[in-house]
């Protein structure tokens, strides 16, 4: 673990020693300030991506303020020219995610990896999401 949450970028590294990147482009959102993401090592490295969030912005590092939906996600892998072959796309909007997986695999986006976030307080054998049809609003600092 080095810039991750959960020690993601670390096994990020071990996957790409032993599978060969395609281009060294990645997706993430749910990135907050950009400082503790799965792709910020990667990006010290000289990987390229964009990184969105719905409460920050820094286009200095390519950190985008934009809310994501299971609605808007392929309109969004449009306007920032995300590859459907990206190397990497990283969910994380502590809600819906499956959905928005759902949404970017009809839209045709084969990554080499997905990194989906999932909520391990409720149990493993828990299986619960939010409605699609619903867009939550969270303020996990605030409540």
């Amino acid at each position: 673990k080095i810039h991750s949450q959960n020690e993601e970028d670390g096994i990020i590294m071990h996957i790409f020693q032993n599978v060969k990147p395609a281009n060294k482009q990645y997706f993430e959102f749910g990135s907050e300030d950009g400082k503790q993401t799965n792709t910020r090592l990667l990006r010290s490295m000289g990987w390229t991506g964009t990184n969105l969030d719905q409460g920050f912005a820094d286009p200095s590092i390519n950190l985008y303020k934009e809310f994501v939906t299971p609605m808007n996600i392929a309109s969004l892998c449009e306007k920032y020219k995300v590859r459907k072959d990206v190397d990497i796309f990283s969910i994380d909007v502590d809600s819906f995610d499956i959905h928005i997986l759902r949404s970017v695999l009809v839209a045709g986006y084969r990554p080499r990896l997905f990194i989906v976030e999932s909520n391990d307080n409720l149990g493993e054998d828990s299986v619960l999401t939010f409605p699609s049809h619903k867009v939550p609003f969270f303020d996990w600092d605030n409540n």
